[in-house]
């Protein structure tokens, strides 16, 4: 067991460790969502007195200024849809047992796994590290919401990339991956 920055006794499901990148909007997210690991869960709360999953995340964001709604259906609506395989740390994760589009919600933090208040005893009822591999969660993922400012960012270098191809036309699309890694856009 750990204690939480809130003196929560806690023990994590996560079966590996997980580095949180710095220096992005969504690292600023799951730094936070840490701090309240171990935090219990209270269906319908949205403090660190106790969170039910989407007043977890949304009280998370509402510490970045961004407003979610209250319910893991709402919160689909939030950002850009992303597959499992486009997600990054700090986009939220959707599941559904076939009750709501979305039945709940989390944040993801890296390397499979993301920080979700837990409804569940094999959690502790509590805020939580989980695997999106384990079963329950594998098999109930309905996909990831990129943030806003995630969106903004791959526009900026989309912009950028078009830019540059238009300055160096040259330079073809083949090397220009080679450019990109020494010049990131």
């Amino acid at each position: 067991p750990y204690t939480s920055a809130h003196g929560y006794a806690y023990s994590s499901t996560d079966t590996g460790s997980s580095t949180v990148p710095s220096g992005s909007y969504g690292s600023s997210a799951v730094s936070i969502a840490y701090q309240y690991m171990g935090v219990p869960y209270v269906y319908g709360g949205a403090s660190p007195s106790g969170f039910d999953c989407s007043g977890f995340t949304m009280y998370v964001y509402a510490q970045l200024g961004v407003s979610l709604p209250h319910g893991a259906t709402p919160q689909l609506n939030y950002g850009t849809y992303v597959s499992r395989s486009e997600l990054q740390p700090g986009d939220l994760v959707f599941f559904s047992d076939g009750s709501y589009p979305a039945s709940h919600v989390g944040i993801y933090v890296g390397d499979d796994q993301f920080i979700h208040a837990s409804s569940s005893s094999s959690n502790g009822y509590c805020v939580c590290i989980s695997s999106l591999n384990s079963n329950y969660y594998s098999r109930n993922f309905v996909g990831g919401a990129a943030s806003e400012s995630r969106n903004k960012s791959k526009a900026l270098r989309q912009r950028r990339r078009a830019l540059f191809i238009q300055l160096f036309p040259w330079i073809s699309p083949p090397h220009l991956g080679h450019v990109i890694t020494i010049f990131p856009l």
